[in-house]
């Protein structure tokens, strides 16, 4: 690998920027922990870790357990505090997307 890189300067770039940018989301995820609250860390996943714009749509992973786990909390206790979020009118869920964002009241949480 060491001989590939030093005979390919864009293959080097190429791992560097990989690199960096997975050093940014990890670094994304140990903030999002610093906060206490699950409707923090579902706030900061929501507009910390997305480069979200009014009227964007945030797909959810493929299961409520990758989210919970990535967030550090319990499945269940992510599912009630979501239901509980889209009934405050933070955002609305259908099947596996988070729509109508309500990005100021999300912010104002963290």
């Amino acid at each position: 690998m060491e001989e590939m890189l030093a005979a390919d300067p864009q293959l080097m770039y190429s791992l560097i920027l990989y690199i960096s940018h997975r050093g940014l989301k990890n670094q994304l995820f140990l903030n999002c922990l610093n906060y206490h609250t699950i409707r923090e860390r579902i706030a900061f996943w929501i507009t910390g870790m997305h480069n979200i714009t009014i009227g964007e749509t945030i797909t959810l992973p493929s299961s409520q357990s990758i989210l919970a786990n990535m967030l550090h909390v319990s499945r269940s206790s992510l599912n009630k505090e979501l239901k509980l979020m889209e009934r405050d009118a933070f955002f609305t869920i259908t099947e596996r997307e988070i729509h109508d964002l309500d990005i100021n009241r999300l912010s104002e949480l963290l």
